[in-house]
């Protein structure tokens, strides 16, 4: 399991460290510019270039990029560096970097301000990577000037840009960016993932991440207020359900279903087909009993349940009867996906969930019910909730403003999911799934190509599915969640981004399956 920090269990980390472990500050700076050197070498040996221009900033990023342009003098590179701080505006380790790199080399000069560097860059060669070292993790809020400028200079500027910890400019919680941002080829953290890289517009304008190792120990997580957790191949791997030699399908999960309504059938059975096919045993899909035989000619594996209906092709209260006859026969409930908001649905939602004391998998128009005042009806439901909506459905739900989706998502998702004891899937880019003990994690797979209609059905199904496979919940929804992501991979590596439908994320689920269960024997 890899982490991702926000920029206070940063600092807490780092002052653990130095002051408990007795790692120098120093080490960490040195480990810090050893690997951004790297990177910067990497492009520069791509590139066929040997001119890096380094701007460095009055904190230790600065310090870092001072690093950097030592190891980079070592290989013969052109390195010419340019501060904003004035000598004497540096301290400690960052002032102990730029001492000895001023023995070294003649090329660092005070830049002031933008006008400077412009003059000074228009006299020398043209760099073939620049370095960011301006701003760090900080930074809360628009840069200020003359910070802006060099920014905008960066950006402007015809060469790849390598950043130190996180582009300057760029909200190392949240990934904001409310004034001039870098937008970097790559970007070289410390220690951990900072939070902010992982959300957009952030992760944009940080472009390939890579951690690096500074000599940070895995104890000093300990001291950190929130770790949040990003989840690799292997720990999908020995999460994924076994299956043994002697199992039939009444024993490998059974998925009831109840979604969808007229004009919404597609939901119902994507849901329905991708339990089966995230390896549940056996498929009961409730439907309004008018599009019985749509469903019917849609699924070939999935039993129907024709239930009472109204005029409009919805479900009616009054199929709770016999929705009720099959709690004992299944292991999880998947409802909500394509079922509406009409008022007779909605109450056999509040019927259904106020009686199953199973897993249900809550998505969708389902989810919509526990807005307002219905919230608290959370916590009165029996069974164990995994509630999986969007950005929208969340906010009627939880009551946030629209400004929220640009605050701290992670601390919202955690306390969401822990007042109210449920187990949160919220969907977005990345989806976070947070448990109701607190624990959090930020999926790592998934691309552009998944905003597309269905695709969240087929995720319910598939939670489902694992879910009754015996999967406990959180888990059930982190190894839904990461396959459901990484069949949207493959589908776009096969096929396109553009175009790609919730259907195609099914096709490609097995495989996604297969390259989890073989994962160490690919290694």
């Amino acid at each position: 399991m890899e982490f991702a920090l926000t920029r206070e269990d940063s600092r807490a980390t780092d002052a653990y460290t130095i002051d408990e472990i007795g790692i120098p500050g120093m080490v960490l700076m040195e480990n810090a510019g050893r690997t951004i050197f790297q990177t910067v070498m990497e492009i520069l040996n791509i590139r066929g270039g040997l001119t890096v221009y380094t701007l460095a900033g009055k904190g230790n990023n600065g310090g870092d990029g001072f690093v950097v342009a030592r190891y980079l003098l070592e290989q013969q590179v052109d390195v010419r560096v340019f501060h904003v701080g004035s000598e004497d505006e540096y301290s400690g380790d960052a002032a102990t970097n730029f001492q000895i790199l001023q023995r070294l080399s003649g090329n660092i000069y005070h830049t002031p301000a933008v006008a400077a560097l412009t003059e000074l860059t228009d006299e020398m060669l043209p760099a073939d990577v620049v370095v960011d070292g301006l701003l760090g993790t900080g930074i809360e809020g628009a840069p200020r000037s003359p910070y802006d400028e060099f920014i905008e200079w960066i950006n402007s500027y015809n060469a790849p840009t390598v950043a130190i910890d996180i582009p300057s400019g760029v909200d190392a919680n949240t990934g904001q960016t409310p004034g001039a941002a870098v937008s970097a080829e790559a970007t070289v953290t410390m220690g951990f993932v900072k939070t902010g890289l992982l959300f957009s517009p952030g992760r944009e304008y940080a472009g390939e991440v890579t951690v690096a190792d500074i000599s940070v120990p895995h104890s000093a997580l300990d001291h950190a207020e929130n770790v949040y957790f990003l989840p690799r191949e292997d720990d999908i791997h020995y999460r994924l359900p076994i299956r043994q030699p002697d199992v039939y399908k009444h024993k490998a999960g059974k998925v009831f279903t109840l979604c969808g309504a007229r004009g919404f059938t597609g939901a119902a059975a994507m849901v329905s087909e991708a339990a089966l096919v995230s390896g549940a045993g056996l498929v009961l899909a409730g439907v309004p009993e008018s599009l019985n035989p749509a469903m019917e000619a849609k699924l070939t594996e999935v039993i129907t349940v024709p239930l009472p209906e109204t005029e409009h092709g919805a479900y009616t209260a009054a199929a709770f009867e016999e929705v009720e006859s099959y709690f004992d026969w299944s292991d999880t409930l998947a409802i909500g996906s394509g079922m509406t908001r009409q008022e007779e649905p909605q109450q056999l939602v509040a019927t259904v969930l106020e009686n199953y004391k199973k897993v249900a998998v809550v998505d969708a128009d389902a989810a919509t019910y526990f807005s307002g005042e219905n919230l608290d009806r959370l916590r009165q439901c029996p069974g164990e909730l995994i509630l999986t909506p969007h950005w929208g459905e969340f906010f009627r739900m939880s009551g946030a403003g629209v400004s929220d989706l640009t605050g701290d998502r992670l601390n919202i998702a955690q306390h969401f999911a822990r007042e109210h004891q449920v187990t949160l899937v919220l969907k977005g880019a990345p989806t976070i799934i947070a448990g109701e003990t607190g624990k959090v994690f930020i999926n790592t797979t998934g691309n552009a190509g998944m905003a597309s209609a269905g695709t969240g059905d087929v995720l319910t199904g598939m939670i489902a599915g694992f879910a009754a496979q015996g999967l406990s919940p959180i888990d059930a929804a982190l190894v839904g969640v990461y396959l459901h992501g990484l069949a949207g991979d493959f589908a776009r590596d096969e096929l396109t981004e553009l175009g790609l439908t919730a259907t195609t994320l099914i096709t490609h689920l097995p495989r996604a399956v297969k390259y989890i269960q073989e994962y160490y024997e690919n290694l």
